[in-house]
């Protein structure tokens, strides 16, 4: 027959050994809903990029328009050829450089993003074993505790 404090001592045990378990499930949770999440940060700022790059095109446009414009009022032909076209080159492989640039920074910053997420899943994956190791050592210790005393009954 067990004493009531052997009870209470596998009890404790048992217990504590349930809460590292829950901990370790509740950290793994946890770094899979930071890899999600980064995962749709690394989304978004690659879509930011894409709008961002538009936006660069649309303005060369005006800018090209704006420029051929004011050669025009001041009487330099611009029928595509010469001046005005070096002009529009010039506009428009600045604007593509430029937009190139803003999407190839979006994709580093996305994948800096999901290196983080990843390195999170990892983490909570290693949190959640190491709680079982710890469940596993509590309810050790207590059934060697435990067992010391065997004798003296």
């Amino acid at each position: 027959m067990c004493e009531p404090t052997a009870i209470v001592m596998l009890a404790g045990a048992a217990l504590g050994a349930y809460g590292q378990i829950q901990q370790g499930k509740q950290a793994e949770a946890m770094g899979d809903y930071q890899q999600q999440q980064a995962m749709a940060d690394a989304n978004a700022e690659r879509g930011a990029a894409e709008v961002e790059a538009d936006l660069i095109r649309k303005a060369a446009r005006r800018q090209v328009s704006a420029a051929n414009a004011a050669l025009a009022a001041s009487g330099v032909e611009v029928s595509g050829e010469g001046t005005a076209l070096d002009i529009s080159k010039d506009i428009y492989e600045s604007a593509n450089r430029d937009a190139a640039m803003a999407i190839y920074g979006a994709a580093d910053r996305s994948r800096r993003i999901n290196a983080q997420g990843e390195a999170d899943k990892i983490s909570g994956e290693a949190m959640n074993t190491a709680s079982k190791i710890g469940a596993a050592s509590t309810l050790l210790q207590a059934a060697s505790n435990n067992g010391k005393g065997w004798k003296k009954q």
